[in-house]
Protein backbone atom coordinates (compact mmCIF):
# COMPACT_ATOMS: atom_id res chain seq x y z
CA UNK A 1 0.00 0.00 0.00
CA UNK A 2 1.50 3.47 -0.78
CA UNK A 3 1.90 5.86 1.37
CA UNK A 4 -0.99 7.77 -0.18
CA UNK A 5 -3.43 5.10 -0.51
CA UNK A 6 -2.63 5.05 3.52
CA UNK A 7 -3.72 8.91 3.48
CA UNK A 8 -6.87 7.86 1.77
CA UNK A 9 -7.93 5.31 3.98
CA UNK A 10 -7.51 7.38 7.02
CA UNK A 11 -9.46 9.97 5.80
CA UNK A 12 -11.90 7.50 4.46
CA UNK A 13 -12.37 5.84 8.36
CA UNK A 14 -12.86 9.38 10.11
CA UNK A 15 -16.53 10.77 9.92
CA UNK A 16 -17.96 14.03 11.52
CA UNK A 17 -15.89 16.09 13.72
CA UNK A 18 -13.21 13.74 13.65
CA UNK A 19 -12.57 14.47 10.33
CA UNK A 20 -12.73 18.03 10.37
CA UNK A 21 -10.34 18.34 13.32
CA UNK A 22 -8.24 16.21 11.19
CA UNK A 23 -8.31 17.83 8.14
CA UNK A 24 -8.02 21.46 10.04
CA UNK A 25 -4.66 19.95 11.63
CA UNK A 26 -3.76 18.23 8.50
CA UNK A 27 -4.28 22.47 6.72
CA UNK A 28 -2.28 23.76 9.39
CA UNK A 29 0.77 21.32 9.09
CA UNK A 30 0.38 21.89 5.04
CA UNK A 31 0.43 26.47 5.69
CA UNK A 32 3.92 25.73 7.86
CA UNK A 33 5.45 23.62 5.37
CA UNK A 34 4.79 26.19 3.38
CA UNK A 35 5.38 28.98 5.40
CA UNK A 36 8.90 27.00 5.74
CA UNK A 37 10.14 26.37 2.36
CA UNK A 38 8.97 29.77 1.36
CA UNK A 39 10.78 31.23 4.23
CA UNK A 40 14.15 29.44 3.35
CA UNK A 41 13.83 30.84 -0.61
CA UNK A 42 14.95 27.69 -1.17
CA UNK A 43 12.92 25.75 -4.20
CA UNK A 44 14.55 22.61 -3.60
CA UNK A 45 12.61 19.76 -1.69
CA UNK A 46 15.03 17.11 -1.57
CA UNK A 47 15.54 13.81 0.60
CA UNK A 48 13.83 11.06 1.69
CA UNK A 49 10.10 10.77 2.24
CA UNK A 50 10.29 9.66 5.96
CA UNK A 51 13.10 12.59 6.83
CA UNK A 52 11.39 14.85 4.66
CA UNK A 53 7.87 14.26 6.67
CA UNK A 54 9.90 14.79 9.97
CA UNK A 55 11.77 18.01 8.96
CA UNK A 56 7.78 19.37 7.80
CA UNK A 57 6.61 17.91 11.45
CA UNK A 58 3.99 15.22 9.23
CA UNK A 59 3.54 11.76 9.56
CA UNK A 60 5.21 10.13 6.17
CA UNK A 61 1.66 9.83 4.53
CA UNK A 62 0.52 13.50 5.23
CA UNK A 63 3.79 14.09 3.55
CA UNK A 64 2.91 12.14 0.38
CA UNK A 65 -0.37 14.26 0.38
CA UNK A 66 1.21 17.23 0.55
CA UNK A 67 3.66 16.28 -2.07
CA UNK A 68 0.50 14.83 -4.13
CA UNK A 69 -0.98 19.03 -3.76
CA UNK A 70 2.37 20.47 -4.81
CA UNK A 71 2.89 18.20 -7.95
CA UNK A 72 1.71 20.37 -10.31
CA UNK A 73 4.15 23.37 -9.23
CA UNK A 74 7.47 21.43 -9.21
CA UNK A 75 9.57 20.26 -11.61
CA UNK A 76 9.74 17.36 -12.76
CA UNK A 77 6.16 16.61 -11.50
CA UNK A 78 6.14 13.79 -9.31
CA UNK A 79 3.79 10.95 -9.15
CA UNK A 80 2.49 10.93 -5.09
CA UNK A 81 1.48 7.52 -5.75
CA UNK A 82 4.85 6.33 -6.26
CA UNK A 83 5.94 7.42 -2.45
CA UNK A 84 7.18 5.17 -0.30
CA UNK A 85 8.79 6.27 3.08
CA UNK A 86 12.20 5.16 1.89
CA UNK A 87 12.08 7.18 -1.47
CA UNK A 88 13.98 9.50 -2.66
CA UNK A 89 12.47 12.97 -3.87
CA UNK A 90 13.98 15.48 -5.67
CA UNK A 91 12.46 18.51 -7.26
CA UNK A 92 12.12 21.86 -7.65
CA UNK A 93 9.60 24.57 -6.57
CA UNK A 94 8.01 27.20 -9.70
CA UNK A 95 7.08 29.78 -7.41
CA UNK A 96 4.73 31.74 -9.89
CA UNK A 97 3.29 27.99 -10.41
CA UNK A 98 2.91 27.41 -7.15
CA UNK A 99 1.52 30.57 -6.48
CA UNK A 100 -1.07 30.32 -9.48
CA UNK A 101 -1.80 26.59 -8.01
CA UNK A 102 -2.53 28.12 -4.51
CA UNK A 103 -5.43 30.40 -6.20
CA UNK A 104 -6.92 27.77 -8.02
CA UNK A 105 -7.36 25.59 -5.10
CA UNK A 106 -8.96 28.54 -3.51
CA UNK A 107 -6.51 27.98 -0.61
CA UNK A 108 -6.64 31.81 0.54
CA UNK A 109 -4.51 30.82 4.20
CA UNK A 110 -1.52 29.56 1.89
CA UNK A 111 -1.36 32.41 -0.95
CA UNK A 112 -1.90 34.94 1.66
CA UNK A 113 1.07 34.07 3.51
CA UNK A 114 3.47 36.97 4.10
CA UNK A 115 6.35 34.82 3.28
CA UNK A 116 5.57 35.46 -0.14
CA UNK A 117 6.57 38.85 0.42
CA UNK A 118 10.16 37.55 0.23
CA UNK A 119 9.58 36.08 -2.54
CA UNK A 120 7.46 38.14 -5.11
CA UNK A 121 6.28 41.86 -4.38
CA UNK A 122 3.31 43.22 -4.20
CA UNK A 123 3.14 44.23 -8.13
CA UNK A 124 4.65 40.82 -9.24
CA UNK A 125 1.52 39.05 -7.18
CA UNK A 126 -1.11 40.82 -8.52
CA UNK A 127 0.39 40.24 -12.00
CA UNK A 128 0.39 36.65 -11.24
CA UNK A 129 -3.29 36.45 -9.59
CA UNK A 130 -3.62 38.71 -13.05
CA UNK A 131 -2.51 35.70 -15.38
CA UNK A 132 -4.29 32.91 -13.46
CA UNK A 133 -7.88 34.70 -14.15
CA UNK A 134 -7.16 35.62 -17.27
CA UNK A 135 -6.22 31.43 -18.28
CA UNK A 136 -9.48 31.01 -16.54
CA UNK A 137 -11.42 33.01 -18.87
CA UNK A 138 -13.20 31.32 -22.22
CA UNK A 139 -12.84 32.91 -25.35
CA UNK A 140 -15.82 33.14 -27.29
CA UNK A 141 -15.40 32.95 -30.67
CA UNK A 142 -17.82 35.21 -33.47
CA UNK A 143 -20.06 32.96 -34.99
CA UNK A 144 -22.30 33.49 -37.83
CA UNK A 145 -26.08 33.51 -37.39
CA UNK A 146 -28.74 32.27 -39.57
CA UNK A 147 -30.14 35.48 -40.55
CA UNK A 148 -26.89 37.02 -40.90
CA UNK A 149 -25.42 38.31 -44.09
CA UNK A 150 -23.83 35.40 -45.66
CA UNK A 151 -19.14 35.86 -44.82
CA UNK A 152 -18.71 35.09 -48.65
CA UNK A 153 -20.51 38.93 -49.52
CA UNK A 154 -22.98 37.50 -52.15
CA UNK A 155 -25.22 39.87 -49.68
CA UNK A 156 -27.64 36.99 -49.47
CA UNK A 157 -28.85 35.50 -45.67
CA UNK A 158 -26.32 33.21 -44.25
CA UNK A 159 -28.73 30.12 -44.40
CA UNK A 160 -29.87 30.80 -48.26
CA UNK A 161 -26.49 30.96 -49.28
CA UNK A 162 -22.88 28.54 -47.93
CA UNK A 163 -25.17 27.76 -44.52
CA UNK A 164 -27.24 25.99 -47.01
CA UNK A 165 -26.70 22.26 -46.22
Amino acid sequence: MSLLEKWKDNLQNLRGNALNEYIKGYYKKEENAYARILGEKNPEISGIVSELAEKFGMEDYEFAAFMDGIAESVDPSIDAEQLGPETEVCATVDWARLYKNMHKAKADWLYNLPEWEGIFDEEKRRDLLFEYRREGQAVRENTVGRNDPCTCGSGKKYKKCCGKS
